[in-house]
């Protein structure tokens, strides 16, 4: 079952890239079981390179999942597999979304929850060994979500959700993050956004060729989306939402 998954994600790989001539990543979310129903893996990003494709997931016991990464020919045979262990055997990894972010050097940053309320950004190398890590446990009722980033010549520039969620307050706040390649942290602010009125969702983070970023994502209760528009020094400049009645979301 596995192999037959992988030919047909790869077949769409092998249309996409024939019509751009470049590698590029196509990023999904998918769920299938491997033997006993209580190993799973989970195929979530998969990228195109020169000499085949890539796959990032999880794979294992539910108990305690492990990242994987492997390599598939253009064929879809695959030729290697890497995997990584969250350190406590004790704690479940979680997998929200399109974690990994590919680095020009050949590595993979994540900034995702990897246990309990802790989010973690971790940069591996190709084979997946830690290079990096910054734990973000909750404080009280907050708590960070999934980050998206980008990459310049000099830094990872990336952005989260911070939720407070109580019985009195229920909201989220943008974060921007600026780190070098090592690892240091350069800037780290927080964006108020839409007075506190709702709780974000992300969906990405996209450089602008004439410099700064846009962040989209959407609101939710109403599921109104957003684009924020910020400057090459992250400053807030605009923000645009639209949507529908509360019924009609997207």
């Amino acid at each position: 079952m596995r192999i037959l998954i992988g030919k047909y994600l790869v077949l769409v790989l092998m249309i996409s890239n024939s019509l751009s001539g470049l590698a590029q990543g196509i990023y999904f979310d998918s769920l299938y079981y491997s033997g006993p129903s209580e190993t799973v893996s989970a195929l979530a990003q998969i990228y195109a390179t020169d000499s085949g494709y890539t796959t990032i997931g999880l794979h294992g016991p539910i108990t305690h999942l492990a990242l994987e990464k492997a390599h598939l020919s253009l064929s879809g045979e695959m030729e290697s597999a890497n995997f990584w262990s969250w350190p406590d055997p004790t704690d479940v990894i979680y997998w929200y979304g399109n974690a990994f972010f590919p680095t020009q050097d050949g590595g993979y940053l994540w900034g995702n929850v990897f246990s309990g309320p802790t989010t973690s950004i971790i940069k591996f190398d190709e084979n997946l060994d830690t290079l990096f890590t910054i734990n973000y446990p909750a404080v009280g009722d907050q708590s960070k979500q999934q980050y998206y980033f980008y990459e310049t010549e000099t830094e990872y520039i990336g952005t989260c959700v911070i939720t407070n969620d109580s019985d009195t307050e229920y909201y989220g706040d943008l974060e921007l993050i600026r780190l070098d390649h090592n690892g240091q942290i350069l800037a780290q602010d927080t964006i108020e956004m839409f007075n506190q009125e709702y709780q974000l969702s992300l969906s990405g983070i996209h450089p602008l060729e004439s410099g700064g970023f846009l962040v989209s994502g959407a609101r939710l209760y109403d599921w109104d989306p957003f684009i924020a528009k910020f400057n090459d020094q992250g400053d807030l400049m605009n923000v645009f939402t639209w949507g529908n009645d509360l019924d009609e979301w997207l």
